[in-house]
């Protein structure tokens, strides 16, 4: 967030001054920046488990989930995948 403010702030005023004021350290900045430059390496296996979530009807939980998802060749751990999902918001539907 801080990082933000100072890249859209940055035109007006000099970098040290905005770092001193929002006292964010000037190598926690530049390693945001490299950050967000960096692709996204859950990209794939999130797109897999939206396809997957919406397409079996909110009926396939965390455990399904990692099931089919190691099936078709993202070998993340089931905490990986269970993070992904809470993330994104995914949930199972409770039917019992």
């Amino acid at each position: 967030m801080k990082t933000r403010i100072v890249s859209s702030l940055r035109s007006r005023y000099s970098l040290p001054e905005l770092l001193s004021v929002l006292e964010l350290p000037r190598a926690t900045y530049y390693d945001h920046l490299k950050r967000d430059k960096k692709p996204n390496k859950y990209a794939k296996v999130k797109t897999f488990i939206k396809k997957l979530y919406y397409k079996k009807h909110e009926t396939y939980g965390n455990r399904r989930i990692h099931d089919e998802a190691v099936k078709r060749g993202f070998p993340y751990v089931e905490e990986t995948n269970r993070r992904l999902m809470s993330d994104m918001g995914v949930k199972s539907l409770d039917i019992f």
